[in-house]
């Protein structure tokens, strides 16, 4: 009897499927950890979300289907509030895109549409608003084995 070989890597995920088997809106679904310290989560937007900021960390936001997103960004990291300024960044299909560390956005779609976000590892999607009801994240790996997405 042979000992099986470990695994060094795992099956490659397919963006646009994962995404395709969400069903709810605005509930990242974890799929990936990159050097224990990064989550890759994908999710299904529609309407717009929260104001809020991650006072500890970047968001990166890649639009995989529908799109475009957009992301309305403060223009000031002193901003509190959106009415003290912002401005709308339009993130197309395929487009990559970083708000960083401690500024306040709120990104909304006219239709719905998949994205992929980059963040530190524990980092809740409502950010400084963790009490909103928006904030109910769980932690799925949206793959089985062999590549083939659950």
């Amino acid at each position: 009897m042979t000992t099986p070989k470990p695994t060094t890597h795992q099956a490659p995920t397919n963006l646009r499927d994962a995404q395709s088997l969400l069903t709810t809106h605005w509930r990242p679904q974890h799929i990936l950890t990159a050097n224990n310290t990064h989550s890759f989560k994908i999710a299904t937007i529609s309407n717009s979300f929260i104001w809020h900021a991650h006072p500890n960390t970047d968001e990166v936001f890649y639009v995989i289907s529908g799109g475009p997103l957009m992301m309305d960004i403060a223009t000031d990291l002193t901003s509190k509030h959106e009415d003290q300024g912002f401005e709308t960044v339009r993130i197309n299909v395929g487009d990559l895109f970083n708000v960083p560390l401690g500024y306040r956005h709120r990104p909304w779609v006219e239709q719905e549409t998949g994205i992929l976000m980059v963040e530190k590892v524990g980092t809740v999607n409502t950010g400084d608003e963790e009490g909103s009801p928006e904030g109910k994240e769980r932690t799925v790996i949206v793959r089985k084995g062999d590549g083939e997405v659950a």
